[in-house]
């Protein structure tokens, strides 16, 4: 179980690196078209970008791996040295380059110092359509306007790229929210079927946007397909033009002529009528057809996410009629805004103030449990809660207050006082 959530964390680290780093490439295009406009060297190497990207995740293995700080130093300082070696047609692109290795080297040095996983954060889908298109105002105000197809499509793609790691981080959630499930959970099973769904919803999106959005590639594909849909057309119409039951003798050698001739006064200018209906109707036909499959997919995914991750409403269909009790205590404490606050905490019951003994000494200890925000401690009981407190005497107090059918009194109310101090 530990291997697959290893490989699980490190297949979410290299995603969430590589879309990171190509969420710059416009960064990286925009300063290298300038450099070289200024220093009159080419366009900017896309291959040199693909080299670079190895380092982001190279250099999360080394916060992870590396114990000492000589070593995680040395490692710093081979990234520096591996900016210094790559190839550059001007010095400006040397310094550029030393630059881009700076930056990634502080990043790390960040990320090691103020977090606990050392895993990167990444770049939020907003920011990088907004990144994108300042870029490539940038760019065209600089007279190129040949980066609009390349940026377009690596958009689409990091945006493909979000949903698969936005997919692994919830399964991550779910995992850690039933870790201390005491059933068995076939995790294996889950992550697969869920990551088949999701890649294949995301391709499918992707490979549509960009059909979309390169407008030249499907003018290829209908110029490739147009003349063999005329030929077929044109040898299928071609049957119906001779009548062979009427044909005589003497007609029979002047029919080729004839027809040749009417062949050519038809394709002279204007093309025959019919097969331009047709090609209109087999263009909306595909169309058509597209649409349908992309409106089915969609409610498939609906359905799919209402049944899997139970997001019914109350009252729809599915849901068990059965009472079903929380044995945890939500911490997260919703106040009422029509409660006056004066004297509010002497119309509380002995019950409620025991509950509300318990939940204030649990947000107060939240730093002591492996998760800390209010969502998390939610999911922990009141002996689960007592054991990692070790203030065992709670659980017995809170349980009678809210389970058991005997009044609290005040007596209940100082123990359970006494024990949360």
């Amino acid at each position: 179980m530990e291997a697959k959530t290893e490989r699980i964390v490190l297949l979410r680290e290299l995603l969430v690196t590589q879309m990171n780093h190509w969420s710059f490439f416009p960064l990286y295009s925009m300063i290298a078209v300038i450099i070289g406009d200024i220093a009159g060297t080419g366009k900017p190497h896309i291959s040199l970008w693909l080299v670079i990207g190895i380092v982001p995740f190279f250099l999360y293995l080394g916060r992870c791996r590396c114990k000492k700080f000589r070593s995680l130093f040395a490692l710093h300082f081979c990234v520096i040295l591996l900016m210094f070696l790559l190839p550059a047609e001007h010095i400006a692109f040397r310094v550029f380059y030393i630059l881009i290795g700076a930056a990634y080297v502080i990043y790390s040095c960040y990320l090691y110092a103020t977090t606990a996983t050392r895993q990167d954060i990444k770049f939020y889908p907003l920011l990088a359509v907004a990144f994108f298109f300042f870029c490539l105002f940038i760019l065209h105000s600089q007279g190129h306007a040949e980066w609009d197809a390349a940026f377009a499509t690596l958009l689409i793609v990091v945006l493909g790229i979000y949903f698969v790691i936005y997919y692994i981080e919830q399964y991550q959630n779910f995992l850690t929210v039933n870790n201390s499930s005491a059933g068995h959970i076939p995790t294996a099973e889950m992550f697969r079927s869920g990551m088949g769904l999701v890649l294949g919803y995301a391709g499918i999106g992707t490979v549509a946007l960009l059909l979309f959005s390169n407008k030249d590639w499907l003018k290829g594909i209908l110029n490739m397909i147009h003349p063999l849909f005329l030929s077929f057309l044109n040898l299928l119409l071609s049957f119906f033009r001779q009548d062979s039951g009427n044909i005589t003798p003497e007609t029979t050698e002047e029919m080729p002529v004839v027809m040749e001739e009417a062949s050519e006064m038809e394709f002279v200018g204007e093309t025959f009528w019919l097969w331009n209906v047709l090609e209109y109707v087999i263009e909306f036909a595909f169309l058509a057809l597209f649409i349908f499959l992309l409106i089915k997919a969609v409610l498939f995914l609906i359905r799919f996410i209402k049944e899997k991750l139970g997001n019914l409403h109350p009252g729809a269909e599915g849901s068990s009629g059965e009472e079903v009790f929380d044995i945890r205590e939500k911490c997260d404490i919703v106040k009422n805004r029509n409660r006056s606050h004066s004297f509010a905490f002497i119309r509380l019951s002995p019950a409620e103030r025991i509950r509300f003994y318990y939940r204030k000494r649990i947000l107060s200890s939240r730093n002591a449990f492996p998760q800390g925000s209010e969502t998390q401690l939610n999911r922990y009981t009141a002996r689960e809660s007592g054991r990692i407190l070790e203030r065992e005497k709670i659980a017995g107090i809170y349980e009678k207050a809210r389970y058991s059918d005997k009044e609290c009194d005040s007596e209940d109310v100082k123990r359970m006082r006494e024990a949360c101090r």
